[in-house]
């Protein structure tokens, strides 16, 4: 805050306090978005159906259903064929925040409380409740370094603390449905109710200029993550990777 304070004084900050910090914290979020469990699932699912957003609806529809069923085919046989009982996100996941919690200092309150100390502040842990001052915890229901450096002090496993929705068992219960192949028109059995109903397209006002290419943003933390990684950002599209001379948008 203090960053952006001389920033915008008069701008983002004197909004930021006017508001409620659930409505831009994440840390204050009260419901679970934009991170390990649910990263963007629409815009990935937009991008990867952009070469069947020109097709007319019934082949658009069709493409769909094609997507759909070549993810739960491929997804499946991985997912049966895992042995290890955590995903494989899950356990690249937990690699990481085991590696950054061997060098944190654990102080025990009790059996269930920690203080945990990172080199540059100190947070509270509480495995009792599952949570954590960095609230990585609880909003992605996933171990944090902070947690894990509490379990490994108190002796236990961190298998015994990671929900249900990063095992392979859930993965595999997602994709143990199918996606019906479609048969031919004539041996359709469409009930007389919808047969009669006539469907007459929608009345739209077609924005001015091009339409959009359908080329997936990047949320804020993705974003963020690439000007860590020192990647520029595109004057014309804002995304990072490549400058304004061989951006796809250049001339639209």
């Amino acid at each position: 805050m203090e960053s952006i304070r001389k920033i915008s004084p008069d701008g983002a900050y004197r909004k930021l306090l006017n508001d409620e910090p659930e409505r831009w914290a994440r840390s204050k979020c009260p419901v679970r978005c934009y991170s390990f469990l649910t990263s963007n699932a629409a815009e990935s699912f937009n991008a990867r159906l952009l070469f069947a957003r020109r097709l007319p609806i019934c082949s658009l529809i069709e493409a769909i259903r094609h997507v759909i069923e070549q993810w739960f085919d491929s997804r499946r046989a991985r997912a049966n064929a895992r042995e290890n009982v955590l995903t494989e996100e899950t356990v690249s996941k937990l690699v990481v925040e085991v590696e950054k919690s061997r060098s944190y200092i654990v102080v025990s309150t009790s059996s269930s409380i920690f203080k945990v100390n990172d080199g540059k502040r100190t947070f509270l842990v509480d495995l009792h409740r599952r949570s954590c001052q960095c609230r990585m915890f609880e909003l992605d229901l996933m171990l944090c370094a902070h947690a894990t450096a509490a379990i490994t002090q108190n002796g236990e496993s961190i298998h015994d603390y990671i929900y249900s929705y990063y095992k392979t068992d859930a993965w595999r219960e997602t994709y143990a449905g199918s996606v019906n192949p479609l048969s031919r028109r004539d041996e359709w059995v469409v009930p007389q109710h919808i047969a009669d109903m006539k469907v007459l397209p929608i009345h739209v006002n077609r924005q001015v200029g091009r339409p959009s290419t359908g080329r997936r943003r990047p949320s804020g933390i993705e974003a963020s993550s690439s000007r860590r990684r020192g990647l520029k950002k595109c004057s014309i599209c804002r995304v990072p990777g490549h400058s304004k001379r061989s951006c796809p948008m250049r001339g639209s």
